[in-house]
C-alpha cells in the first residue's frame, strides 16, 4: 500500500511540476518586455527543477515498477 501511496504522489507531483512549466512557458509572449527577463529565469528554474526531478522521481518510480527498490 505505501509503495502505490508513493507512486501516484510521484508521478502526480511530476504532472503538476511540468503542467506548470509548460503553463509558465506558453504565457511568456504575454509578460510586459520590463518582466520578460524575470519571467525567463522563472521558467527556466522550474523547467530545471522539473527535470531534475523526473531524474530522481521518475526512476524511482521506474524501480517500484519493476520489482521494488531492493532490485
Amino acid at each position: 500500500m505505501q509503495m502505490w501511496m508513493e507512486i501516484i504522489f510521484n508521478l502526480s507531483y511530476l504532472v503538476v511540476v511540468w503542467t506548470l512549466v509548460v503553463l509558465m512557458w506558453r504565457r511568456l509572449p504575454y509578460v510586459t518586455t520590463q518582466n520578460k527577463a524575470v519571467a525567463e529565469l522563472f521558467v527556466g528554474a522550474f523547467a530545471l527543477l522539473a527535470l531534475g526531478d523526473t531524474g530522481h522521481v521518475g526512476f524511482r518510480v521506474w524501480a517500484f515498477l519493476n520489482g521494488g527498490l531492493e532490485q
